[in-house]
């Protein structure tokens, strides 16, 4: 029927998937104006006219659209389409409307064939339908369509039972319950979504939870539905929550880490130290020991032992526990916790080089003459029992006290060698600064804040000495072609002078010039230090960058094949860069938070001598002299930098990061 033969009629058309009647007003540009029962207006052209239901002889008015919508609907329900199937399945060819209407009703009225169009829209089981053709499934499309909407249909119900447990949860106040077995999936896909950032469908079910929080980050969400659910503990850190960081491990890794062996035995190739003089030199507090240090007198000079945790002895490249060490990157140390890079039956006992214990190590063996010259050094694998371990504390006074018994000699003659290493650096440029710490500990929830002093003579010996055995791996790699993860560093644009007393204003502005450091797969000078190359590898404990390069040296020192390429490296290197970033937000946001809470307790009425470092718009930024704690300082006068003043804490509130000072 041509269009224009419909003017003044009814027409039935598709609309967003439903079946409409409207009534033609007139023809515009090839096509058909109507106007539906609620009053709005479409525009149809003639391929899109499933059914014309009268035509300019009848009287057309929205009471007749009624009438036959209720005809249509009527003759609808008592249609049988799978009566109609059976009798077309031995004819699986497209249909043709009005001869399907003419089988199965024996006339093809306007009202029967929209009838069929629409049952057979409705049951896409038997039917396929496209336009006004009409085509029976085979048996065998039957079935899958029935296996599909069955699928569909427990997906609903899933999804209904998932978000009627969602509204529980945000329904109590308190919900100790626990979710029901058949919602792990729904729980997995939230706890994936935590550890990994990873989307899934079932997120979006939060959005229907009438009670659910509004106007809150999407995370914060799930971390309260885990919470309840008791998939993560409600004391948790909030703030490695956020960034997708888990204090503990989940139970198959436990189960892991819990079945490895402790070391016993060891191979001919390992060279025994075990009856040496060695020692670590660590923080009370540290548990995951990396480094220990051995040292002997010949008869025409020395040697110096640095011995490195050997992780890869006790870790296999791409196991489980290798996989959630490279997810993780790095060791995280904040005031209030430590959330180690592995568990802790790996982090602070079998790995670690606690003293009495026999451990693996990698070691660096340096010969020196009796002036303390480097005469040759070598790396191997070894076997270490540390006989003493040592704070910071304790190795300051043996090495600036009196001679008292050999450790206390050996420490002293380490640590003029490392002196005489620090010299030759600083003749090569290095960037040698003398800034001290603030150390901030929460310790039963008391926030104890101290100075450390950074270049104490144990901590300068230690860090001294890991620059070493992390320039000699450097150089191991580069003279033997062994892929490795550089770290290097241009040249500032001008010469730097560094005071010999900290200024705070001299030291922010020599840090503004310093080039930033990078990580790559080429060996590069490496300015602040004053090497040419140099890696690490002397944290394989906390860093999963130190035990790739690690396992790269031990594999070549044992004639094997090379565990990483290229390709695997730079996989390792961008986790290494976001690792690096993502963990100096957490620990600066959190030092900060304690630090702040130290001060907010413990010097609130307390009159502060400080220093003025910055001009900020309407306040000046100072730093406490004694502390190093830098605030904003609120105050009328005219200030210059540099000029020394005694404040007080104005305000102070730890959890907005708000940190004000006035004068006394």
């Amino acid at each position: 029927m041509s269009l224009d033969a419909l003017s003044a009629s009814i027409i039935e058309f598709l609309d967003s998937g439903k079946f409409k009647l409207a009534m033609v007003m007139g023809k515009a540009k090839g096509k058909l104006q109507v106007r539906d029962l609620n009053g709005k207006q479409h525009k149809v052209g003639e391929r899109q006219i499933l059914v014309a239901h009268s035509d300019s002889s009848q009287e057309v008015s929205d009471q007749k659209i009624k009438e036959l919508e209720e005809q249509i609907q009527s003759v609808v329900e008592e249609l049988d389409t799978e009566l109609l199937w059976e009798s077309v399945s031995d004819d699986l060819q497209e249909q043709n409307l009005e001869k399907l209407t003419e089988s199965y009703f024996g006339s093809q009225s306007s009202v029967e064939q929209s009838a069929i169009l629409r049952a057979t829209f409705s049951d896409p089981v038997h039917f396929k339908v496209k336009g006004k053709s009409v085509t029976p499934r085979s048996p065998e499309q039957v079935e899958e369509q029935i296996r599909i909407l069955k699928k569909r249909e427990e997906k609903r119900r899933h999804k209904a039972k998932g978000i009627a447990w969602l509204e529980e949860i945000f329904n109590r106040d308190s919900y100790s319950g626990s979710f029901p077995d058949d919602l792990i999936d729904l729980i997995r896909a939230y706890e994936t979504f935590i550890w990994e950032n990873k989307d899934h469908a079932s997120l979006q079910w939060l959005r229907e939870v009438e009670n659910a929080p509004r106007g809150q980050e999407l995370k914060r969400t799930v971390i309260e539905v885990l919470k309840h659910a008791g998939r993560i503990d409600p004391d948790a850190d909030q703030r490695l929550l956020l960034a997708g960081i888990r204090e503990d491990f989940s139970e198959p890794l436990q189960a892991l880490a819990e079945g490895i062996d402790a070391f016993k035995d060891f191979p001919s190739e390992r060279e025994d130290f075990r009856t040496l003089q060695s020692f670590s030199i660590d923080d009370p507090e540290t548990e995951d020991i990396d480094d220990a240090i051995s040292f002997e007198e010949l008869e025409e000079g020395y040697r110096l032992g640095i011995h490195i945790a050997d992780v890869a002895h006790f870790v296999e490249k791409d196991s489980p526990l290798d996989h959630e060490a490279h997810r993780r990157g790095a060791s995280i140390y904040l005031p209030h916790l430590r959330v180690p890079m592995f568990p802790r039956r790996l982090s602070s006992n079998l790995t670690s080089l606690v003293a009495k214990e026999d451990r693996p190590s990698m070691s660096l063996i340096v010969e020196l003459d009796q002036k303390l010259n480097i005469e040759s050094w070598r790396f191997t694998r070894a076997a270490v029992h540390v006989q003493h371990r040592l704070n910071y504390e304790e190795a300051d006074a043996r090495i600036d006290g009196e001679p008292g018994d050999v450790l206390d000699r050996y420490l002293k003659k380490i640590f003029e060698f490392t002196q005489s290493l620090e010299a030759q650096r600083g003749e090569k440029g290095a960037l040698l600064f003398n800034r001290n710490e603030l150390k901030v500990q929460v310790v039963e929830e008391q926030v104890e804040v101290s100075v450390v002093d950074g270049d104490s003579p144990s901590r300068a010996m230690v860090s001294e000495l890991m620059v070493l055995m992390n320039s000699f791996a450097a150089l191991y790699c580069r003279e033997n072609e062994i892929p490795c993860l550089f770290r290097t560093q241009d040249a500032p644009e001008e010469n730097i002078d560094i005071p010999e007393d900290y200024d705070p204003i001299r030291m922010d502005q020599i840090f503004r010039s310093l080039k930033r450091s990078r990580v790559t797969l080429h060996a590069g000078t490496h300015a602040g230090l004053g090497l040419k190359e140099y890696t690490q590898i002397t944290s394989p404990i906390r860093r999963y960058q130190d035990l790739a390069v690690q396992r790269q040296m031990v594999a070549h020192m044992a004639g094997e094949d090379l565990p990483y390429t290229d390709q695997e490296l730079l996989q390792i290197l961008t986790t290494v860069q976001m690792v690096e970033g993502e963990n100096r937000h957490l620990e600066r946001e959190a030092t900060q938070f304690y630090t702040y809470l130290f001060i907010q307790r413990e010097l609130q009425d307390q009159s502060l001598p400080a220093i003025v470092v910055n001009q900020l718009t309407g306040a000046f930024l100072i730093e406490l002299t004694e502390w190093f704690i830098r605030g904003k300082l609120v105050t009328p006068q005219s200030l210059e930098l540099g000029d020394e003043v005694q404040v007080q804490v104005r305000d102070v509130i730890p959890e907005e990061e708000v940190l004000v000072f006035e004068l006394m």
